[in-house]
């Protein structure tokens, strides 16, 4: 397991359709597919993050069309335990930039956009014996005059 601290990564990104500025984010295993039938590693607690805004949306997995998200990112990055993961763990991952805190998480809103569509090319990842399909999405920036 590789653990590090902020200074070899710029920044992580956490989406959200909820506003969670100054919310606490405490690591858990998620409650999906992937994690009940073992497609995805489901014993270590953690927060997703993702080292891109895009990879976050990927992530997401599901239709965002017209669909508007905060982006946020900790507070602070002092203390804060980081894993850089593998496909064997999240079989997206090369798609996702996803990346897990394994600590309680303070977050920031630094932003919020909205999902215009999917781009045309979809992305193919493999997960057990199987294939599954994703995409990128195309989103505009949200100026909180906007909102």
């Amino acid at each position: 397991m590789k653990i590090y601290v902020k200074t070899e990564i710029k920044n992580v990104y956490h989406l959200s359709e909820s506003n969670l500025n100054n919310k606490i984010l405490y690591p858990r295993i998620p409650q999906n597919f992937m994690t009940r039938n073992a497609y995805e590693e489901n014993s270590t607690k953690r927060v997703s993050f993702s080292t891109s805004i895009s990879g976050a949306l990927t992530g997401i997995s599901s239709n965002l069309d017209g669909k508007e998200f905060y982006i946020h990112e900790p507070i602070s990055y002092d203390n804060l335990i980081l894993k850089e993961i593998s496909n064997d763990q999240v079989p997206d991952q090369s798609l996702t930039d996803e990346i897990w805190v394994l600590n309680p998480v303070k977050l920031k809103v630094i932003g919020k956009i909205k999902v215009i569509n999917s781009k045309s090319d979809t992305y193919k990842y493999k997960y057990g014996k199987f294939t599954a399909e994703t995409y990128n999405w195309n989103y505009i920036d949200i100026k909180e005059n906007e909102e």
